[in-house]
């Protein structure tokens, strides 16, 4: 009988394990960690923030993966102010599915729980019933919430540094893709633009805007799926640092698909992590970014 219990209890667990994960799990475990947030806001004394206003639609789970991946990074940095612990990487999987994004939001999970025990706070979330009807872009709407709620717990909000970063890797990914097309020396090595002093977040994420929509004019040509933004219905005055760096994991992430559905070989390289960014810094990158994309768009206009 003993044994009996055992081979059962085994067999239960590879059930689990076996179980394919979807959206409708990934969106249980995303509200979580907001609810989790939620605790760790009241604790802090923080105010309740509003929702991003961005009307979001088609989202695909390579998309939600990467703004989950944001919010591991912020994670990240919110443990490490509390608990100076040594920060944690996720690669980067080659065809994304919902249990990556699943994975990554457990482990983001595991962070937040770190700080929460930390702060001694006893209270704790219940996961909200599984919804048939969620979807990806449901999980990137609250990714985007979570993303914007951590936001206002971290003490050192160097969002113009990682975002830096993020353009660095996005415009190396611009590279590998105009080389890929041939294109000409003078497409492929654009310099940067002239560097304009007294720039806002507001004025990167308005450019980031102007590279979207080039994104998705090169999406078109190479006849590939990407999630829909109406980017008219994100109001100036609701647009914090936050969203700025949010839009830009999500370019890289669009950009990451291209480089991958072209079959090119080559990485990016490393990403340099700079100190003391200005919004007028990442928006000289942000500039030479969309040279880059008009480039390419220019290319595939010319082959068809």
């Amino acid at each position: 009988m003993k044994k009996l219990a055992i081979l059962i209890l085994i067999f239960a667990n590879f059930n689990l394990f076996a179980k394919e994960i979807t959206s409708r799990e990934v969106y249980v475990k995303i509200k979580f960690v907001i609810d989790e947030l939620e605790l760790i806001r009241k604790e802090m004394g923080k105010l309740k923030i509003k929702r991003s206003n961005l009307d979001v639609k088609n989202a695909s789970p390579r998309e939600v993966f990467f703004q989950a991946l944001t919010l591991f990074t912020k994670a990240n940095n919110f443990t490490f102010e509390y608990l100076r612990v040594e920060r944690h990487k996720i690669n980067i999987p080659k065809d994304i599915k919902p249990k990556d994004v699943y994975k990554v939001l457990t482990k983001t999970l595991e962070l937040i729980s770190r700080v929460k025990e930390y702060l001694k706070i006893k209270e704790k979330s219940i996961p909200i019933k599984l919804n048939k009807d969620k979807t990806a872009t449901d999980v990137f709407r609250e990714s985007l919430y979570a993303n914007r709620l951590i936001s206002t717990l971290l003490e050192k909000n160097c969002f113009h540094d990682k975002v830096f970063s993020q353009m660095n890797l996005a415009i190396n990914y611009t590279s590998l893709i105009l080389a890929h097309l041939k294109a000409d020396r003078e497409s492929r090595n654009l310099y940067e633009p002239k560097y304009e002093r007294y720039k806002t977040h507001i004025d990167v994420y308005n450019i980031l805007v102007d590279n979207f929509e080039i994104i998705e004019r090169i999406y078109k040509k190479l006849h590939l799926n990407m999630l829909n933004l109406n980017l008219n219905s994100m109001s100036s005055t609701n647009i914090i640092p936050s969203d700025v760096y949010n839009m830009t994991s999500l370019v890289v992430s669009e950009l990451s698909y291209i480089h991958s559905s072209l079959h090119i070989t080559k990485e990016p390289y490393n990403i340099i992590y700079p100190i003391n960014v200005l919004p007028s810094n990442v928006y000289q990158k942000a500039k030479l970014l969309k040279d880059k994309l008009n480039s390419i768009k220019s290319i595939l206009d010319e082959k068809k």
